[in-house]
């Protein structure tokens, strides 16, 4: 009987494989359309602390465990409402208390700059570390606008993550010089498809307030000279953000400006060039922070980078043994640096 069978039964059985199949593909390709949809990318931080201890304030009232008609219920209910406001207050300064976060993204640069109410990021970092530092770092910080994404140049420990990051978060304007390359295109092309300004930068622009251009003033012929160096100031504080500039944008920087500096990043994850010693042993900065990988095949940073800059007096912090680092200046005007290892804490 089973043999009589078969040859309806492997027919049938192979139309209702194909007709299966047909529908779980279907049913796949439906969310990857939906996830390429402008609106698709929903920004979901983690919960505050307020907000968790209110939310059990709330259910511990809702099921009568406090009982403010006794004095135990309302002292209970007072204390944690004081904690909640208090830990609101705390967050929503921390917030909006202006700083500068160096990124801890391996070998290659990202940094948040908070200024006078806007928030700057200058360079994304390898794509890899878009997701497993960058984008962590904007949500659990509660970031979900960037009014300038700076790149200072198209290197991919620069510029790797900034295509993805374009449909991540909203941005309003990127500042990159055309050098021609491929990076440039496919971000000019995105950028074009989300309606976001691109814009160019050269020495003698001021960005917004506070961020001003120092470099490049002409053309290079190396991707590193041409990196838009920053100068940042914060609250009366000076900071010198050098990308990856090499001897011959570090000279003219150098040459043309009486460069004062109370914090350097220094430039090319701390490579050595003649020029670079001479900068850091002039502006005998405060503080200097070198964004580099851990372990990093190119021995970065260099030793006589590191003695040009314990010469000239710096405190230096180091991303790969430091992690990110977070610079402030408080009421009194003083920098204060913190270093952690979570992204947020």
């Amino acid at each position: 009987f089973a043999l009589l069978l078969r040859p309806i039964f492997l027919p049938f059985s192979a139309f209702m494989f194909k007709a299966l199949n047909i529908i779980l593909d279907f049913m796949i390709k439906i969310p990857e359309g939906l996830s390429k949809l402008s609106f698709a990318n929903v920004f979901v931080s983690s919960p505050r602390l307020y907000l968790l201890l209110f939310y059990y304030l709330v259910v511990l009232l809702v099921f009568g465990y406090i009982n403010l008609k006794t004095k135990k219920g309302l002292l209970l209910f007072s204390a944690l409402s004081l904690s909640v406001s208090l830990l609101l207050f705390f967050n929503v300064y921390t917030y909006y208390n202006d700083a500068i976060y160096f990124l801890d993204v391996g070998q290659g640069d990202c940094i948040v700059i908070k200024n006078e109410g806007e928030v700057i990021m200058v360079d994304t970092g390898k794509e890899n570390a878009l997701t497993s530092a960058v984008l962590p770092f904007l949500y659990e910080s509660g970031i979900n606008r960037i009014e300038k994404l700076i790149l200072t140049h198209t290197d991919f420990d620069h510029a790797g993550g900034a295509y993805e990051l374009l449909g991540r978060i909203k941005i309003e304007e990127i500042i990159l010089n055309n050098d021609g390359s491929e990076t440039y295109e496919k971000i000019k092309t995105k950028a074009n498809e989300l309606g976001i300004k691109l814009s160019g930068a050269k020495a003698g622009d001021e960005l917004c307030n506070g961020v001003y251009v120092l470099s490049p003033s002409k053309d290079y012929d190396n991707t590193n000279d041409s990196s838009i160096v920053l100068n940042v100031n914060m609250k009366g504080k000076e900071i010198l953000l050098l990308g990856d500039a090499a001897e011959k944008a570090l000279r003219d920087v150098f040459e043309g400006y009486e460069i004062k500096a109370d914090v350097i990043k220094c430039s090319h994850h701390g490579s050595y060039t003649k020029a670079a010693e001479e900068l850091y042993k002039e502006v005998e900065a405060e503080y200097a922070v070198i964004s580099v990988g851990e372990n990093n095949s190119y021995g970065l940073p260099d030793y006589k980078v590191m003695r040009a800059l314990k010469e000239a007096g710096s405190r230096i912090y180091r991303t790969d043994q430091n992690g990110c680092v977070r610079l402030r200046v408080d009421e009194r005007g003083e920098i204060v640096l913190k270093t952690f290892n979570a992204l947020n804490d």
